[in-house]
């Protein structure tokens, strides 16, 4: 199977969105009274391991869970954002990801 530029671009954003997600959830735990965010992000950074996964095999039906992933972690992020670098950093790319998972998406993988 040949991956689109889509599909590949849909993969790496996944693959570095799980990374940061993963990291921020840590942050959040070690800074203690963020629960929410904490969540969040693992269940996103789970929602991208599994989209990208399966597109890997050309399967694209796990795009809706991690875009909706995605779109929740980063409003979740952005509300820690002034305080915590990697939140922004979190945010930033659970919004680069939804985006490109919304363009692999469109393009009928």
């Amino acid at each position: 199977m040949t991956l689109t530029k889509e599909v590949q671009t849909c993969i790496d954003a996944c693959n570095a969105c799980a990374s940061i997600c993963h990291e921020c959830a840590k942050a959040c735990d070690d800074m203690g009274g963020m629960d929410g965010c904490s969540k969040l992000c693992r269940d996103c950074g789970t929602a991208c391991e599994q989209h990208s996964n399966s597109l890997g095999r050309g399967d694209n039906s796990k795009a809706a869970t991690c875009i909706a992933a995605c779109d929740a972690c980063a409003v979740e992020c952005e509300k820690g954002a002034d305080h915590m670098d990697v939140c922004k950093r979190c945010a930033d790319a659970c919004r680069k990801c939804a985006d490109a998972c919304r363009k692999a998406e469109a393009a009928k993988v």
